[in-house]
């Protein structure tokens, strides 16, 4: 299984995605990364 998240990762960072640690267990903050990506996301596109 570790194999198949490492690939998922580099594969993420490859194509430019956005990864998010999820190592700990606080799930708003894992709400609030997401958000923050999705806001910065919103602004790319609304900037073209």
């Amino acid at each position: 299984m570790n194999n198949w998240a490492e690939f998922l990762k580099r594969k993420t960072q490859e194509l430019g995605g956005t990864i998010i640690d999820t190592s700990d267990s606080n799930v708003q903050s894992y709400l609030n990364e997401i958000t923050n990506v999705i806001k910065e996301k919103l602004q790319e596109l609304a900037i073209r």
